[in-house]
């Protein structure tokens, strides 16, 4: 019988080529999740719950994503798996996930996202726990404060200084 996919592969590996197609989707079980990303764990919980990622390439030129950094579709090309780090507030169908590893993502280097799932978020400061969330400029996540419409998930714990990164629940829809 064959393994699961993500048995057999380092997910918080940094790759210099695909090695899967871009924007191919897995999900790996909760007690999984939270061995491959501890930091999604509340205390004493042992299951996040299931979490989505998705493969993408940093198609910027010059700057890396970082842990907790939301990404965007590149829309240069608009091409499936070519992803940058967000610039604004973005409609959640142009998010495709948030990086949650700690090596930073350079220009032109492969890695996972999670898409949907429980996972930290790079605050600008402004993260309320229970607060609906939504990106900001340089790949952070704020507050919801007037458009609803853009949230892409919900902080699980407050994010009160620039650069922390809060527990939170992402639901991003692009790809």
């Amino acid at each position: 019988m064959t393994q699961p996919f993500y048995l057999t592969n380092n997910l918080d590996t940094i790759d210099t080529t695909a090695r899967y197609e871009l924007g191919k989707t897995i999900t790996i079980p909760g007690s999984l999740w939270a061995d491959f990303c501890p930091a999604a764990l509340a205390s004493g919980e042992d299951d996040p719950g299931d979490a989505v990622l998705v493969y993408g390439i940093n198609d910027e030129a010059s700057a890396s994503i970082n842990q907790g950094e939301v990404a965007m579709i590149d829309t240069a090309d608009y091409a499936r798996g070519n992803f940058k780090r967000s610039t604004g507030v973005i409609a959640p169908q142009r998010v495709p996930g948030v990086y949650q590893w700690s090596t930073a993502l350079a220009a032109g280097e492969y890695a996972w996202f999670l898409q949907k799932g429980v996972g930290v978020g790079d605050s600008n400061g402004s993260v309320t726990a229970g607060a609906q969330i939504t990106t900001t400029s340089a790949g952070q996540i704020t507050d919801v404060s007037s458009n609803e419409w853009a949230a892409i998930g919900v902080a699980h714990a407050a994010g009160g200084s620039s650069g922390d990164l809060p527990r939170c629940f992402f639901d991003c829809r692009g790809g």
